[in-house]
């Protein structure tokens, strides 16, 4: 259970107004951070790694989160909800395992400049 969940249902045992829209308000800005964040991490992070490092991988794995946000998004807006958000957890799972892949190439890379 997340710690929204468990706020929720914390506050929901006093049956009362005000702490139903406390909730609601809590979980409404926190999700907008979260969101935020995600954005700010891995998709302008990505497209900053490809401008600096010119690895092909690096701008996969950013279309691949765009693409993957918008499924969900759509997903959670209950628009054929099961199957796209699934499919846009699942880009998004390929996202990531293309930005470990090119961070490896470039860890190497850059090893190997040091060395020499």
């Amino acid at each position: 259970m997340s710690l929204g969940a468990a706020v929720a249902v914390a506050l929901a045992t006093e049956y009362t107004v005000s702490s139903f829209i406390l909730t609601v308000g809590v979980l409404l800005i926190g999700g907008i951070i979260a969101f935020i964040g995600y954005v700010l991490t891995f998709v302008v992070g990505a497209f900053k790694l490809h401008g600096k490092y010119r690895n092909p991988l690096y701008m996969a794995a950013s279309i691949s989160f765009v693409v993957g946000i918008f499924l969900t998004s759509i997903g959670l807006l209950g628009l054929d909800a099961a199957f796209t958000a699934l499919v846009g957890l699942g880009i998004t799972a390929v996202g990531y395992v293309l930005i470990y892949i090119a961070l490896g190439g470039t860890i190497k890379k850059l090893n190997t400049s040091t060395q020499s």
